[in-house]
Formats: structure tokens, sequence, C-alpha cells
């Protein structure tokens, strides 16, 4: 039986909620034991990992990761190594931000991209990264000129 993909991605969430018996609306909670599951779909395959808990006002983003999963796998890289540095950088959170003199970092985004001193110079402005699609893109071409070891998640 073959069963779209749209109903597919809600039996396996069904699913899941059930297996870890968790109820329907339990992003209302402000913490699950500090992980949650994510469940990944992708064409046959189905993968769940364990990403830290989210503050309340970011539950939302749960949902909104499997967008920014979809726009990871335009790119020509290991999209899931991409998506679990993306989640350890910001926690999902697009609007994340790391401010740190001592460690020279002014980092912005979902892949944390580093504005400080004369980086602001020649990178994006911070509105521009808080936009998951601008964020990606921008990692993207970091990767393309240096690889993964740009992110401290990869390290």
């Amino acid at each position: 039986m073959d069963i779209p993909p749209d109903k597919r991605r809600a039996i396996v969430v069904l699913l899941v909620l059930i297996l870890f018996n968790l109820s329907p609306n339990y992003a209302k909670s402000p913490s699950i034991e500090n992980t949650e599951v994510l469940v990944i779909v992708q064409g046959n395959s189905v993968r769940a990992i364990s990403v830290p808990t989210l503050p309340l006002k970011f539950a939302t983003y749960g949902v909104l990761t499997d967008n920014w999963y979809n726009l990871l796998t335009q790119y020509d890289w290991d999209a899931e190594t991409a998506y679990e540095i993306m989640l350890c950088e910001s926690k999902g959170n697009p609007e994340a931000h790391n401010f740190s003199h001592k460690t020279k970092d002014d980092s912005w985004g979902l892949f944390q991209i580093n504005l400080y001193g004369e980086l602001a110079k020649t990178r994006p402005s911070p509105e521009w990264l808080k936009i998951p699609e601008n964020n990606i893109d921008y990692a993207y071409k970091i990767y393309l000129e240096n690889g993964w070891g740009q992110w401290t998640c990869f390290k």
C-alpha cells in the first residue's frame, strides 16, 4: 500500500508519541526530561534523534526544523551532518545570538554565523542571518570554503 508522504509523516509522529508515551500537546510543557524526540522522514526512510528540549517560547521550532531539514537537502553536503550542527549550534532557534568578547564571538541564527570584529565587514547583517533560508545559504558558502571545521559543534 502506497501512503502519501504527508499521511506517512503524521502516522510516524503519532507512533512516536505512542511509543514514548507523550501526549500530542506535550509542546505546551516547558520541558520534557531535557530532551525530545525529533522524527526525520525523508522518502521511505525514517530516523528519530534525541535533541535538547527548547524553552517554551521556542516550542514550535520542532515543527519548523522539518522544513529546515528539507532546505538542507537542497545543497550538496551531508544534510544529516548539517542538521545536527544546526541543532547543536542554535537548538533550531533562527533568532539565536551568542556574544562574548572573551571568545571573540558574535554569532547569529541557525548556524551561528560569527560577525565578531572584522568579520562584520564582509558578512551579512544579523537581521538577514535571522532568516532561516538566508542563514542556511550562507552556512553552505562557509562549508564550501572551509568544510565543517568552522562550527564548534563539529569539533
